[in-house]
């Protein structure tokens, strides 16, 4: 069995080589036995108990146990290991528990501290604590190195990852008996990025400025130097403190600034553009939308007057009908009357046959009145049905369109606007490491605002907020002018010669006119 503790700076290649050596046949570890610790903590805790400098017994049995308990999990792997930078602590005991452990140590260049850091906080403070950290680190490493070098291997991790079957070669120097595949029996599950490589490639302004930083730092230097001298695999050359960057590279670097400038410049041109045509599309569409709500609100406005000409057309029949009602009521009364007379006078005479005849024509009233109630019923429920949905429907219609969403913030709508952004960071660069910086930084806050540009473009025209008229003051403000003449500036390269003479003309000019006001 053979077991890899590989430690490496966080800044180093060591999590891509690891993942490199189990594509061509090291074994992940297994969680520890009876905690159930994952590799990282088991390495963490370990660091947290071997650091300590009131090392105990407690402490010793405690690192004993973490240990023991991930080595039972693991017993029956035949080739496997991990990567952690907190491995850097426990090397030493490792080598005490287990003999057939093996060491790989990987360090990279210095100058990769400052691939992940931002602009805007890069001070003299925050490089001398990176810096300081990665000296004590390294230190650490080539302590390790001297004082067990019959099972470790330094490698430089650029040079490694680009040489596995090297790596191979020196782990079976120092006695592991690990068979790694070979490249053509692994995929290549990771495709090359060729943009990464262009812009690497382009970055050389940032590689000469860094280069000249860490001739401020003779004792990373130093130690730089002495693990390349001590590497078993390495790519880089040595850092000589008194070498100037040379011609070519200085002329190359100028070349590839004005070419990316000119790109990032078509880039804002572009967009300007797009912004524009999706500007007018979309007062294009408020323009449609409001003439579509108003033809709307119209129609409804008409179709409830027909509705209430129709309710007055219904109610003027009902008033009709209740008269008719009325007449036919009057009508019975009369004839009721009238029968009870001929009824009296009959009964004195005795008459069968003109009894027979007024009870006829009694029935034909009573049938006619029944009619006239029935039609006045239904005459009563249309009219009552009509006014409950008609009018309701039409109402609630109207009020919810006349009742739409009132939208406030111009102001800070055009404070989130480009050229406004731009001009306040352009304004806040007064110093000369902000100036070296500010082209940095307007970039990054234009990537910034494209990321939130989904958003913005979901809010209605700022034509259509209430407080409007806000916007106008804030467009006076100096960082909306100052960014309006930069994003103007894009739009051609003759703009560009003048830009400096232009921001200089609109500062002065809104300085002089705050004066008169």
């Amino acid at each position: 069995m053979s077991i890899i503790v590989q430690a490496g700076h966080k800044t180093s290649k060591s999590k891509q080589l690891m993942e490199k050596l189990y594509e061509r046949g090291l074994s992940r570890p297994n969680d520890s036995y009876t905690h159930k610790m994952t590799p990282e903590q088991v390495s963490e805790n370990l660091y947290k108990v071997l650091v300590r400098e009131d090392m105990s017994s407690a402490n010793e049995k405690m690192a004993d146990n973490v240990m023991i308990d991930f080595l039972l999990a693991n017993l029956d792997s035949e080739n496997w290991g991990w990567e952690s930078d907190k491995n850097l602590a426990s090397l030493e005991y490792w080598g005490q528990i287990e003999p057939d452990v093996r060491f790989i140590l990987v360090f990279d260049h210095p100058k990769r501290l400052f691939d992940n850091i931002e602009t805007e906080k890069l001070t003299t403070e925050s490089i001398n604590k990176i810096v300081d950290e990665w000296v004590s680190y390294h230190q650490g490493v080539l302590e390790i190195l001297e004082a067990d070098n019959s099972r470790s291997i330094l490698v430089e991790g650029q040079s490694a990852l680009q040489g596995i079957p090297n790596v191979n070669t020196q782990l079976v120097r120092i006695g592991s008996n690990i068979k790694l595949k070979s490249g053509w029996q692994t995929v290549n599950t990771q495709p090359i990025d060729l943009d990464i490589k262009k812009a690497q490639d382009s970055n050389f302004v940032s590689e000469l400025i860094i280069d000249e930083i860490l001739k401020n730092y003779p004792e990373a230097i130093n130690i730089f130097n002495n693990l390349l001298s001590k590497a078993d695999l390495k790519s880089s050359s040595p850092i000589y403190k008194t070498q100037r960057p040379k011609l070519v590279d200085l002329v190359e670097s100028l070349g590839c600034l004005q070419s990316d400038t000119q790109s990032i410049l078509d880039q804002y041109e572009l967009k300007l553009n797009v912004l524009e045509q999706e500007k007018s599309d979309l007062v294009l569409l408020s323009d449609n939308l409001k003439v579509v709500s108003d033809e709307k609100i119209k129609d409804l406005k008409m179709k409830v007057a027909s509705t209430e000409d129709s309710l007055k057309e219904s109610q003027d029949k009902v008033v009709s009908i209740e008269s008719r009602l009325q007449t036919a009521k009057n009508n019975i009364q009369s004839l009721e009357a009238e029968l009870k007379k001929k009824t009296s006078i009959n009964s004195q005479v005795n008459s069968s046959a003109n009894i027979a005849d007024i009870e006829k024509e009694n029935e034909l009233l009573i049938v006619q009145i029944h009619q006239l109630q029935e039609e006045l019923e239904r005459y009563y429920i249309e009219n009552k049905k009509l006014k409950s949905s008609e009018v309701s429907k039409s109402e609630q219609t109207i009020t919810d369109l006349e009742q739409q969403p009132t939208h406030y913030g111009a102001a800070e709508r055009i404070k989130q606007d480009l050229p406004y952004r731009l001009g306040e960071k352009i304004l806040k660069a007064k110093q000369p490491k902000h100036i070296v910086s500010l082209p940095f930084v307007l970039a990054k806050e234009y990537s910034d605002f494209q990321k939130n540009e989904l958003s913005v473009e979901k809010l209605p025209p700022i034509e259509l907020y209430k407080d409007a008229y806000e916007a106008d003051k804030v467009k006076e403000h100096l960082s909306y002018k100052v960014g309006k003449v930069l994003v103007d500036s894009t739009k051609s390269p003759k703009k560009m010669v003048t830009l400096p003479k232009n921001l200089s003309k609109e500062v002065v000019g809104f300085y002089k006119n705050k004066k008169k006001t």
